[in-house]
């Protein structure tokens, strides 16, 4: 498939510095929260310690800021230790026209960010068998930064041999592009700007892979579809959903946000790390018909720092496709909110 062009060399690299990924406002916030959190970290230390910090307050206001001290470090230990390794599989029901009589179901994974191998694999792997897919999906960023790439083709190697398997590039390929081998000698395969044609259970499907940044490609590989096939789309960025009742596809695969990776309550993610903003950081999205799903991911961005997760559990997505009247259109289900695009 990917034979017509080099996969290692990208002509729409300039794009990966280009789009904008972080809105200033979003990043403003982060900073904002991060220095708050660290003056009461820091300011709580200095307390505990006898500093001269808070020598004129009042004992019940040291003791406050003693357990709020507390409180931010086991939200810590939750979020390095715990939260990063409870996986959830996150269930989808979408209804189409175009799908035969026979449910499909096709399992959704992003940014898995393998670093070494861990229990979050060992996780994955078990989850994903017992899901039972038709069909698994992965919209990007495979590895991490640094990373074994030998440990991320065993975890391809494996999830493969599950169900036919489909990967877009994310901007952590574009990265290391060498790290595009780690699918050699599995039944996974690379999708570089292009669709393939699929038959499964009665139901005609297309499924495309996006090069991270070629905005371009977007459309131009959904025209390809026929009109009778259920056009799936992988692309990492979410940067186009509030365009999604015109894109050419009946989904739409995203990732790259990791839902904010850092949650607050009753707020939800502080920096949806897209020009999409916030709103479209996670979850179950539809327009004009048309559906799109953001996953919070597996793994967590890397750089060499900690694993960090808090309120924003990894995931994988189980989208069940049914078939359904012309009218019907695409519904979560367990709860599941879908904002409007």
């Amino acid at each position: 498939m990917s034979s017509r062009i080099n996969p290692y060399r990208p002509r729409h690299l300039k794009s990966q510095f280009t789009l904008g990924h972080y809105r200033a406002a979003e990043v403003a916030s982060v900073a904002a929260f991060t220095a708050l959190v660290l003056a009461v970290f820091a300011a709580a230390a200095g307390e505990a310690l006898g500093l001269p910090t808070l020598a004129g307050a009042p004992l019940w206001a040291r003791w406050l800021l003693r357990l709020a001290g507390l409180a931010g470090l086991a939200c810590v230990a939750y979020g390095v230790f715990v939260e990063p390794f409870r996986l959830r599989v996150r269930t989808v029901e979408l209804r189409s026209p175009k799908i035969g009589r026979e449910p499909l179901r096709l399992l959704h994974l992003s940014d898995i960010h393998i670093r070494r191998w861990s229990a979050i694999e060992s996780a994955v792997l078990r989850a994903v068998k017992v899901a039972a897919p038709d069909l698994i999906l992965v919209s990007g960023d495979i590895t991490a930064f640094p990373a074994s790439l030998r440990d991320a083709r065993r975890f391809m190697a494996e999830l493969s041999e599950t169900a036919p398997t489909f990967c877009s590039r994310g901007n952590s390929e574009f990265r290391t592009p060498r790290c595009l081998k780690l699918t050699e000698g599995t039944r996974a395969a690379w999708l570089f700007n292009e669709g393939v044609p699929l038959s499964l259970r009665g139901t005609k499907l297309f499924v495309a892979g996006v090069d991270a940044g070629d905005e371009d490609a977007v459309r131009a590989v959904g025209r390809r579809a026929s009109p009778e096939a259920y056009a799936v789309c992988l692309y990492h960025y979410p940067d186009l959903l509030p365009q999604l009742k015109s894109l050419p596809y009946d989904l739409m695969l995203c990732g790259h946000t990791h839902a904010g990776q850092v949650r607050l309550p009753w707020i939800g993610a502080v920096i949806g790390a897209s020009r999409a903003g916030v709103r479209y950081a996670y979850g179950l999205f539809r327009s004009g018909g048309k559906a799109a799903y953001v996953s919070a991911g597996i793994g967590c961005r890397s750089y060499g720092l900690p694993r960090m997760r808090f309120l924003c559990p990894p995931e994988i997505a189980l989208i069940i496709l049914k078939a359904a009247p012309a009218a019907a259109g695409a519904r979560p289900s367990h709860g599941e909110s879908a904002a409007p695009a």
